[in-house]
């Protein structure tokens, strides 16, 4: 009765490594949509309301809940209170710390690490469009991330179910 406890117990447990591995996908493809939406959110404010960058990171990181709005409060805050130090450096400072802490996130985090480069000393046109592109390579890694998330949810499980079966097997 223990060795079959066991081994189902075995089997349970590698299954669980699958929706784990399953479950990082999904939470980083929620990241993904969260950023696109406040891209789309500090783009409408910089062009239709006329603020500019840390302003609108105020505004919309006070409107959020959670932790991608408490970031953006905190680069803007930042950024308000240091005139001197550009708010690209503030804005990498931030990004890699938040890096740190959410490591599956690497793929948003190399996106958002380049994006205030070039915004600040831009014209209006040129803001556009680098807003534009940053919102493309957001939505671009969101269809990469889902087709990953179709493609490989199946075979992740089944090979972790094989891999507790075959180490059920091995231990009766």
């Amino acid at each position: 009765m223990l060795k079959i406890s066991g081994a189902f117990l075995c089997i349970a447990g590698c299954a669980g490594y699958g929706f784990l591995k399953i479950k990082g996908w999904k939470e980083e493809l929620k990241a993904l949509q969260q950023w696109i939406f406040l891209f789309q959110k500090i783009k409408s404010r910089i062009f239709y309301q006329k603020e500019p960058l840390e302003e609108s990171c105020i505004w919309i990181g006070e409107k959020e809940k959670g932790e991608w709005g408490a970031l953006l409060r905190k680069i803007g805050v930042l950024a308000r209170k240091n005139r001197q130090k550009e708010i690209s450096l503030i804005w990498r400072e931030e990004i890699e710390a938040w890096g740190r802490q959410n490591r599956q996130l690497k793929r948003v985090q190399e996106i958002l690490l380049q994006f205030p480069e070039y915004a600040k000393e831009a014209d209006e046109e040129l803001q556009m469009n680098l807003f534009s592109f940053y919102l493309e390579e957001l939505n671009r890694e969101k269809v990469l991330l889902e087709r990953q998330i179709q493609e490989k949810q199946k075979p992740v499980m089944a090979v972790s179910l094989i891999g507790g079966i075959m180490v059920s097997i091995l231990l009766l």
